[in-house]
């Protein structure tokens, strides 16, 4: 399985081993009741943040395990770079718009406190998880290209990390 994704992400702009994306989306939350500054986000909203899985965007540091664009291309190599990386991450950006498509309390917000947020969207993923494996979810053409039904959600007690 983990050859095919490779091999798939390769596929859609030529970046070798590539076995997943990194991105964050956020779902509104009622106001907690405790640390609420902790969960107010630069859009002024309550939200927990949903990280995926490992290319990322320029909101994120280059480590050596994370690839982000240049912020600056300096010429037409590094702007391709940049073209690629773009088109092969858009998959986790899709990934998490089919959530918020399918389960609309994640796209219009949930009304509770922060740890019941995290199992709800966990409940969700695992939703998700089980319409992939019973083939009963629509296919999209890039989850195609990927080998892949649709991408797959793993969630964690403090973050939720979509692989795909």
């Amino acid at each position: 399985m983990a050859t095919k994704v490779i091999e798939g992400f390769r596929r859609i702009a030529g970046f070798a081993n590539v076995f997943g994306c990194l991105d964050c989306t956020q779902i509104r939350i009622s106001t907690p009741h405790e640390n609420e500054a902790d969960y107010v986000n630069r859009k002024g909203f309550h939200n927990g943040d949903v990280n995926g899985i490992l290319l990322g965007d320029s909101g994120y540091p280059l480590t050596k395990y994370l690839l982000t664009p240049y912020l600056t291309p300096r010429d037409p190599s590094e702007e391709r770079s940049n073209s690629s990386l773009c088109r092969t991450r858009v998959v986790i950006e899709q990934t998490f718009g089919i959530l918020k498509r399918k389960f609309q309390a994640l796209h219009f917000g949930l009304r509770t406190i922060p740890d019941q947020a995290v199992t709800y969207v966990t409940a969700c993923c695992i939703l998700q998880n089980i319409g992939v494996e019973r083939k009963d979810t629509m296919i999209s053409s890039d989850s195609k290209d990927l080998n892949i039904a649709e991408p797959h959600v793993v969630a964690t007690r403090s973050t939720m990390v979509f692989e795909g």
